[in-house]
């Protein structure tokens, strides 16, 4: 089995604050366990939406039901029309 550990260290008291360990057994055996780095993620994910689908660092201040839809409300007073 497979165990990746993660472990966060206090830059105060130099004292280890968190210990996770990340265990990755499946029914078909041992899984691998990868980080990621988010920008390349997000990214690689963008590329495959159409151009100016994704709206990034948007606050969403409600969700309304209309009908087969959902209504997103921003805090900029945008609304996005979703099928959810």
């Amino acid at each position: 089995m497979i165990v990746c550990r993660n472990v966060a260290t206090s830059t105060i008291t130099g004292h280890q604050t968190t210990d996770m360990s990340f265990k990755a057994k499946g029914k078909l055996g041992d899984h691998e366990v990868r980080c990621v780095n988010r920008k390349l993620l997000l990214e690689a994910l963008a590329n495959e939406l159409p151009s100016g689908t994704i709206r990034f660092s948007s606050k969403v201040v409600s969700i309304e039901e209309s009908g087969f839809y959902k209504l997103v409300h921003l805090a900029d007073g945008t609304i996005i029309k979703t099928k959810v």
